[in-house]
This record gives structure tokens, C-alpha cells and sequence, in this order.
């Protein structure tokens, strides 16, 4: 946190390993670019991201309310990942866009009743059933049957899925790692290595930084 450098850091293999493992050069070869894609950005290398992690009750059903909108108007891409806790959905996060995202939390450390009263969490959850399964959603996950399968345990419903991104990596490179964070290490345009900040549930860590991860 005192740390005041401002400079980019993109990880890479030794380019001697490329000798016994020549499938790697391909990884190098991105992680390269990447940097140089870096010494182009100036001012701010992060966008300006707006992620609401402990929205109220009218931002979730405004934000559901205008993607439903949205979605009678015509196809939609929405990607929709879940975190879980004892066996229930704790929070269900949505984004429209590379800048933008909502987590809607679901239970509450603090609250052992839940972050929603029992008919704000009723209503809630008849909107992301309305959203999630509407023709025209294009849900994108990544190992989404995961999640697919907490919404019918728990919600009684499956997502209109478009695009499973683990699946669709693997089949483009199968012997690849098809990890979250290794794809995303690949593919995304401003990648920051997030996957260490939120996977274990401890309840010392604020939970805003678990809504975030």
C-alpha cells in the first residue's frame, strides 16, 4: 500500500523454456505484446470501472428492471458468475460491459438472515429468473454448468447459456490450462490477477472485497 511506482508488471516464462515446451511460445508471444500494448496506454492504465458491490435494494431492481428492457428490445450479452457458501448462492454478479458490474449480495456475514428482507429476496430473485432466462439473454460464464446448477438447486430455474468460455478455450486449445485466470491472463485487454483475493471465505476480510472478487 506504500508502494508509489507506477509501472506495469506482465509475468512470462524465461524464453529458454520455449526449447522443451515449444507450445509456449505462443504464451510468450502474448505476454510480449501485451507489454508493449501497455507502453501505449497513457495517463491511467485501469478504465473506469464502476462495479456497485453493496448496492440497495432500488439499484438491483433498477439496473434488472432496464436490463429487462433492454433484453425485449433484442439479444443481449450479459455474463453472470456466482460465489457459494455452504451450499446456497451468496452473491450473484452481472455485467453488461467491460466497465460495468452490480454484485447482488445474497447472504451476509454479519446477518444471519441474509443481506434482503424475505420479500425484497423473493422479488429479487423473480427478477434475475426473468433476466437469466429470457430469449434473448446471452449468458457468458466461464465453468458455467456450476453455476447453472445452483440456480436450479436453489432457484428452481437455468440460465438461457450462449457461451461457457472454459468449454470454448478448451476445444480451441485443449492442452491448455482452462482456468479463470489463466484465460483471462490471455484474453483480457487490462488484466490484474484477482484470483487470490476472495475465493476462501474469511470472515477478518471485509465483504465488500468477496462481493468484488
Amino acid at each position: 500500500p506504500d508502494c508509489q511506482h507506477k509501472c506495469h508488471v506482465v509475468p512470462t516464462f524465461n524464453p529458454a523454456f520455449i526449447y522443451g515446451n515449444w507450445p509456449a511460445r505462443r504464451l510468450i508471444k502474448r505476454d510480449i505484446t501485451r507489454g508493449k500494448e501497455c507502453l501505449k496506454i497513457e495517463g491511467r492504465y485501469e478504465p473506469k470501472w464502476t462495479f456497485i458491490l453493496r448496492p440497495s435494494f432500488a439499484q438491483c431492481t433498477e439496473f434488472l428492471d432496464k436490463t429487462l428492457r433492454e433484453l425485449q428490445a433484442g439479444p443481449k450479452l450479459l455474463a453472470v458468475d456466482i460465489e457459494t457458501r455452504r451450499g446456497q448462492i451468496a452473491c450473484v454478479g452481472l455485467a453488461p460491459s467491460k466497465e460495468f458490474a452490480i454484485c447482488i449480495p445474497i447472504l451476509d456475514a454479519k446477518n444471519p438472515r441474509g443481506y434482503w428482507s424475505q420479500d425484497e429476496e423473493s422479488l429479487l430473485v423473480d427478477k434475475l429468473r426473468d433476466v437469466l432466462t429470457h430469449p434473448h439473454a446471452r449468458i457468458i460464464g466461464h465453468n458455467f454448468h456450476y453455476d447453472d446448477s445452483y440456480f436450479a438447486k436453489c432457484w428452481g430455474f437455468r440460465c438461457n447459456v450462449a457461451h461457457d468460455t472454459m468449454i470454448e478455450w478448451h476445444v480451441l486449445f485443449a492442452r491448455w490450462e482452462k482456468s479463470l485466470s489463466f484465460v483471462c491472463s490471455i484474453l483480457c485487454e487490462r488484466y490484474i490477477y484477482w484470483k487470490d483475493d476472495g475465493k476462501e471465505w474469511d470472515y477478518s476480510v471485509p465483504e465488500e472485497r468477496y462481493w468484488a472478487y
